[in-house]
């Protein structure tokens, strides 16, 4: 079983205090789910997570290991990490975009093998970017071009998934496509980690939900107990429509509340 345990994390960005005592523990099997009010930190904390960002105080622990003794190469196979944005600045083909989370995994100068060839295929296979295979990246649109950043990650095959608002600039398709998506990576026994800011996706599809607001967890648990109507009004100032639909639980953000009437 995969393993991240975060303990007294705390991060400042010129001279900005973001995270603040940060202590949280993931394991596999469970998609996980980073929400809150822009600003809260969940970019900050999964780039830490990433090993991407240092903290001022603190540690994070990949599968018991501090995370600052991995070498660059071997964290590389251990964690694939999707950023929000999918900027490219360079003109790449899509297979050859995808191609590039297989190089963890090639040592100098080798070829990539009939093995790297077919997760390559798998990856575009289920982001639905095989037929985009010989489109120039740039030339995409902005939800063409994050499922093919996605494609890329998934290539890494690693353990551990931190994905930063993967379903940002998708239609509903693919939003849907998306997140059944990474419930099925969370189930095959790899730790997942989603930034989501579509609450209705993450009441759905996640297992387990970190709230965060002004730098700190301020609730930690499943869905229907982080996305109460508590929370909601204390971290976004809103209030939600809480249904069900086939057995499944749903919230809607509905109103917008007065900065007084949130702090429930």
């Amino acid at each position: 079983m995969n393993k991240i345990l975060v303990e007294g994390l705390s991060v400042s960005i010129a001279g900005k205090s973001i995270l603040h005592d940060i202590n949280v523990s993931i394991k596999s099997d469970r998609l996980v789910g980073l929400i809150g009010p822009n600003g809260a930190g969940k970019s900050t904390l999964i780039r830490c997570l990433a090993n991407l960002l240092r903290a001022d105080r603190g540690r994070i622990a990949i599968n018991d290991q501090d995370i600052q003794k991995y070498s660059r190469r071997n964290l590389a196979k251990e964690i694939a990490y999707l950023p929000q944005g999918h900027l490219l600045h360079w003109p790449l083909d899509v297979e050859h975009l995808v191609s590039l989370g297989r190089l963890p995994h090639l040592s100098p100068f080798s070829q990539i093998s009939a093995d790297d060839e077919s997760i390559i295929k798998r990856s575009m296979e289920i982001t639905d970017t095989l037929n985009l295979s010989m489109r120039d990246v740039n030339t995409l649109s902005g939800g063409e071009r994050a499922r093919a950043m996605l494609a890329r990650a998934l290539a890494v095959d690693a353990p551990i998934l931190l994905a930063d608002e993967p379903v940002a600039s998708l239609d509903p398709y693919h939003q849907l496509q998306v997140m059944e998506l990474m419930r099925s990576i969370a189930e095959s026994d790899r730790l997942v980690v989603v930034v989501l800011h579509d609450l209705p996706l993450a009441a759905r599809f996640c297992d387990r939900l970190i709230l965060l607001a002004e730098g700190r967890i301020v609730a930690d648990g499943p869905p229907e107990q982080v996305l109460d109507r508590q929370y909601l009004g204390e971290a976004y100032n809103i209030s939600g429509i809480y249904g069900m639909e086939d057995s499944e639980r749903f919230v809607l953000p509905w109103r917008r509340l007065s900065r007084e009437s949130g702090k429930c």
